[in-house]
């Protein structure tokens, strides 16, 4: 049977070095749409130049754009990373002429529009950076804040994907309030648009996952024990590893600083154990890290999934949110304790001299390892605190 459904538009804006950001927005929305269809009654379409227009003419390639994406959308979506785009008749690059007029379209009314500003912040190699690009970038970052925006960094696609999930279901609580308070749905400046009706195919309705929020809540406390549980393997891997290389350490102090044929057979031995030792530490945390990612993902998109439906439980369950918000909170500062033991071994191994083939690449092994994880535990410590700070400000709005 037919279904009605309220439409909003999203329009990506970038220049060409983040297309993997771009295709991120559209794999996540395309499957928070499953669930907001057939929860709330509402989709978002992604509108982006290479979808959205068609070869033609005017007086420049951006007025072209300009003309057949037009104004008519709900969300703008800005990204920037190292590049900062050509320049237009109009402005100082494509992008910028786009926040440039979707900026005008929000001055006149704050309603009319939501304006996201994300920086990718993924470190590059010195020859792949544009000196002046940067510049240009980190003044339209100022200029942001200046004129009363708040952008968020993110430094991984994955990463990414994870924050504007999280964003776009905060978004969807704000347009549910619009369509509860009003007959008929007003987006895109104002213009009244009655919901467009679709016919879903392809998945029946059952086959939708019809989780609730209690679901939702002990689906994300049930992935912050699996996180929790990582990491307690990873310390306890940690400890074992620190003590070998404290053990290391005294043999090798222990040993006769002579250079007799037995001390040299017998500091080979010991180097050759702490190498192995370095081994199977690093092999332990390359087998956990996509543990912890797996765990993490699970907790943060329950929990993000959770505060699409905060709204709909009033008083009556304001501790169990409460409480969503301090296990939250809890696995945050959780996580930054880890993070910081972590870079401790990390700072403690790569003091260590270059003492032979085997154990230096040994060393540069474990060092990777322990940069990834700090990476991924730097992910998770964001967006528990993205997670956190939607929660609260929903709670406020009951």
């Amino acid at each position: 049977m037919p279904k009605k459904e309220v439409i909003l538009s999203l329009f990506i804006a970038s220049p060409g070095d983040v297309h993997l950001e771009r295709t991120a927005i559209v794999n996540a929305v395309s499957e928070l749409n499953l669930t907001w269809s057939q929860a709330f009654g509402i989709r978002i379409d992604v509108l982006r130049w290479e979808t959205h227009t068609h070869p033609d003419f005017d007086s420049d390639p951006q007025a072209v754009i300009n003309r057949q994406i037009g104004d008519e959308y709900d969300i703008f979506m800005g990204i920037l990373w190292t590049k900062f785009g050509s320049p237009t008749p109009r402005a100082e690059s494509g992008t910028i002429e786009e926040f440039e007029r979707v900026l005008k379209r929000w001055e006149k009314d704050p309603k009319s529009v939501s304006i996201k500003i994300y920086f990718k912040d993924e470190a590059l190699s010195p020859s792949a950076i544009d000196g002046n690009q940067l510049i240009k970038i980190n003044q339209f970052k100022e200029r942001v804040s200046k004129i009363g925006g708040l952008y968020h960094k993110f430094t991984t696609t994955y990463e990414f994907e994870k924050m504007i999930r999280i964003h776009l279901g905060f978004q969807i609580q704000e347009w549910r309030k619009r369509l509860e308070n009003s007959t008929s749905f007003r987006p895109a400046q104002g213009k009244k648009i009655e919901p467009k009706t679709k016919e879903f195919k392809g998945k029946k309705k059952e086959e939708f996952e019809d989780e609730g929020f209690l679901d939702l809540v002990e689906k994300g406390t049930e992935g912050f024990k699996d996180v929790a549980d990582v990491s307690n393997r990873l310390t306890e891997a940690s400890q074992i590893f620190t003590e070998d290389m404290e053990k290391t350490t005294e043999e090798l102090k222990m040993m006769n600083k002579s250079s007799s044929e037995l001390n040299l057979k017998q500091g080979k031995r010991i180097i050759k154990q702490a190498a192995k030792n370095m081994n199977e530490y690093a092999k332990k945390i390359e087998l956990e890290i996509p543990n912890f990612r797996n765990a993490y993902s699970v907790a943060l998109d329950s929990y993000g999934k959770a505060t699409t439906i905060l709204k709909d439980f009033g008083s009556v369950d304001m501790q169990s949110i409460k409480d969503s918000i301090s296990t939250v909170k809890s696995i945050r500062e959780s996580l930054i304790g880890s993070k910081r033991a972590v870079q401790s071994v990390q700072d403690a191994i790569s003091s260590h001299p270059r003492i032979s083939t085997e154990y230096n690449r040994a060393k540069r092994k474990v060092i990777e390892m322990l940069n990834n994880l700090v990476k991924e535990m730097s992910v998770g410590i964001n967006l528990a605190g993205e997670v956190e700070g939607i929660m609260r400000n929903v709670l406020k709005e009951i």
